[in-house]
């Protein structure tokens, strides 16, 4: 399923925390890469929200590690003024 709907990061947030009151208030030492250390979390009983359109995956916006990057964008930055030689975008 791939509805392509789009939910702004703050409503996943909150959506999480509703269905996940447990793992409210737990922390993760950070790690050099921007990770967190989270392997002494137990994320059996964790909840994953569903798409509100489709009830299909959640899934950030990003491109992850492996993936194609999508053939707008590819060709939005073909076609900026002056030319990209490279597209890099990192947030945190």
């Amino acid at each position: 399923m791939n509805s392509a709907s789009r939910i702004r990061t703050p409503a996943v947030q909150r959506m999480l925390e509703a269905m996940n009151p447990d793992f409210m208030g737990n922390t993760a030492p950070d790690l050099p890469d921007s990770d967190a250390n989270i392997e002494h979390l137990d994320f059996v009983s964790f909840d994953i929200p569903g798409c509100t359109r489709c009830g299909g995956v959640v899934k950030p916006d990003v491109v992850f590690f492996g993936e194609s990057v999508p053939r707008e964008l590819v060709q939005d930055a073909a076609r900026s003024n002056p030319p990209m030689p490279c597209l890099c975008s990192v947030h945190r």
